[in-house]
């Protein structure tokens, strides 16, 4: 009787462990990244122990040739919804590589809104269009140190312009690659 008490034990303690450690999405991460043109706070939920949504909202920029105006550049606000799936965390966590905050490779889909509001502009002529656009995409995220993040990703999609929806073709192709370097806020009761 003792012997299978003590293997019935060491059967549900090696299953609570393993169940433990498994590694899966944070319930809820936040912080603040910068990128080479632009700035944003955001908000990810762990859904399921591989996929989070992630909310953001910021100031993306551009820099372009205007022509008669030379080199022209445009600062306008963004809203920004995702899901990813992080598909490496057991990868990582073998490893013995951190996965705190969700640092994994991730597949995802970005819908984006640029909704035309405001924007600061060098171009006198420059015309605020109310855009949303869809990538799906690859990423990583790593953490450096306890509180810094950086990322980076890919991916090709296609922006809609909903003020030229009377027009042939208000769809065109466009392409996302970035690299944003972050910092984490603290941690707040409801996570």
């Amino acid at each position: 009787m003792m012997k299978k008490l003590i293997i019935f034990l060491v059967f549900i303690s090696l299953f609570y462990n393993a169940n433990a450690q498994a590694p899966r999405t944070e319930k809820g991460t936040s912080g603040f990244q910068v990128g080479i043109l632009g700035g944003w706070v955001y908000r990810e939920f762990g859904v399921s122990p591989n996929i989070a949504l992630r909310a953001e909202v910021g100031l993306d920029a551009s820099i372009g040739y205007g022509g008669f105006y030379g080199t022209i550049y445009h600062i306008y606000p963004r809203v920004g919804f995702e899901t990813r799936y992080y598909y490496n965390f057991s990868k990582r966590d073998q490893k013995g590589k951190s996965t705190q905050d969700n640092a994994a490779n991730f597949i995802g889909l970005s819908i984006i809104h640029f909704p035309g509001l405001f924007a600061i502009s060098s171009d006198p002529e420059g015309e605020l269009n109310n855009l949303v656009a869809f990538f799906p995409k690859w990423g990583i995220r790593r953490n450096v140190g306890k509180n810094f993040n950086f990322e980076t990703g890919a991916g090709a999609g296609i922006v809609i312009n909903l003020d030229d929806m009377g027009n042939d073709i208000p769809i065109f192709p466009a392409y996302l690659i970035y690299l944003r370097f972050g910092v984490k806020f603290a941690r707040s009761s409801f996570d």
